[in-house]
């Protein structure tokens, strides 16, 4: 190619590119580094190219459009939210590898994976929060594989706002602006909520090591609080519901930036 340098970002990945061009930078592994995977990767950019002005503070930034934030308002409607009203709390009920095994119909633990926070727990948290506050409108994400984690949730709480399926990345980041609050395990979705500056609650199954480097970035943000566990199971339905109801104290959102 033209290019001066071609660049993999995933350490892992190096070991499957058959024919490396001669160009190839590859960052290094990240794990021998305690920082968050999202800046050990800028630094990487940054140490080859030179980058006026980069901010100190830095932090995801995503910029859906007004016509994706009219695609969120149009469905929130047909849901029949009142943003007057309601406190809208989404949760992301899968993940990457729940999303894969959706269409494997005849597997019956499809949606178990072991970062994934059970089901039947955020059906027990849903539960409590609108038993706390009757206001409370629980907003479900994921993609189209995932259709079927909306089912097993809507069969217990019909009252749900099922987005599963009908966003876009853009439309998803415009739907945080719209959310109250975020609860989620380790997924993409948490990751779109940090660039939109939407308070989490979010679990994990790992060491506080592995939780600094793959959780929310920037990793001490007030805004945030995380959970965790040895197992996602043992991230306790009570701890969660403790926790949103001191985000939902709060209620305090700071405006993401503009485009």
């Amino acid at each position: 190619t033209n290019y001066p340098y071609t660049l993999n970002l995933l350490h892992e990945m190096l070991k499957r590119i058959k024919e490396r061009p001669e160009n190839l930078l590859t960052v290094g592994d990240f794990n021998e580094k305690k920082q968050h995977r999202a800046e050990f990767m800028l630094n990487f950019i940054t140490d080859i190219i030179t980058v006026d002005g980069l901010p100190i503070d830095r932090e995801y930034a995503i910029f859906p459009q007004p016509l994706h934030a009219q695609r969120i308002d149009d469905l929130l409607k047909q849901a029949h939210v009142d943003r007057d009203q309601h406190i809208l709390i989404g949760m992301q009920l899968g993940c990457h590898r729940t999303a894969r095994r959706g269409w494997k119909i005849w597997q019956r633990q499809r949606h178990v994976h072991k970062k994934v926070w059970p089901i039947e727990y955020y059906t027990e948290l849903a539960k409590k929060l609108k038993q706390h506050d009757a206001n409370i409108r629980i907003v479900v994400t994921g993609s189209k594989q995932e259709r079927y984690l909306a089912k097993m949730f809507l069969n217990d709480m019909p009252d749900t706002v099922d987005m599963i399926g009908k966003t876009s990345l853009l439309e998803l980041a415009a739907l945080m602006d719209k959310l109250n609050l975020l609860i989620s395990h380790d997924t993409g979705t948490m990751h779109i909520a940090c660039a939109r500056r939407l308070p989490l609650v979010t679990m994990f199954a790992s060491t506080a090591t592995k939780r600094y480097f793959f959780g929310p970035f920037p990793p001490n943000d007030k805004r945030n609080i995380i959970l965790e566990s040895d197992t996602i199971e043992n991230v306790t339905v009570d701890s969660v519901y403790q926790a949103a109801l001191k985000q939902l104290a709060v209620l305090k959102r700071v405006e993401p930036c503009q485009a």
